[in-house]
């Protein structure tokens, strides 16, 4: 029971997003730092499409919230957990701005590093709001 409580799907889901949070930003810096690099493509990180993608599909299958119960006096157990997707690393090869084949904007890299990091400030503060409601529970 304590293992559901402190490794559920939503402390997963705060998990990989906190990876994938972790890995954009040394993609985005690894961008940065090819700016002025010939032939240099861009690189992101999608995993936030990745998730919607999934829970699409749990939603037109019907399985994203079925819940089964042995008695009708049980209380409702939760859903199997689906398998979370990884961040997966996807390079840009479409866009050249620059005769040399580099795509690296330096603004689009700059604001995406600033989104990015007020991402992983939000899930930080999410990842510590729970765990503070989990010590108010054990007190």
């Amino acid at each position: 029971m304590l293992e559901r409580i402190l490794n559920g799907y939503t402390d997963q889901l705060l998990e990989r997003a906190l990876d994938a949070a972790s890995l954009r930003q040394r993609v985005l810096a690894d961008n940065l730092a090819n700016v002025d690099t010939p032939g240099f493509k861009r690189s992101d990180v999608a995993f936030a499409s990745l998730v919607k993608a999934q829970m699409a599909s749990q939603e037109e299958a019907g399985t994203r919230l079925q819940l089964v119960r042995t008695n009708p006096l049980h209380l409702p157990a939760p859903p199997p957990a689906p398998a979370l997707p990884r961040p997966v690393v996807v390079q840009d090869l479409q866009t050249a701005y620059r005769p040399d084949g580099n795509n690296v904007d330096i603004d689009r890299e700059m604001a995406s590093e600033a989104e990015n990091a007020l991402l992983y400030q939000a899930l930080v503060q999410r990842v510590n709001g729970r765990l503070s409601l989990l010590g108010e529970a054990m007190k």
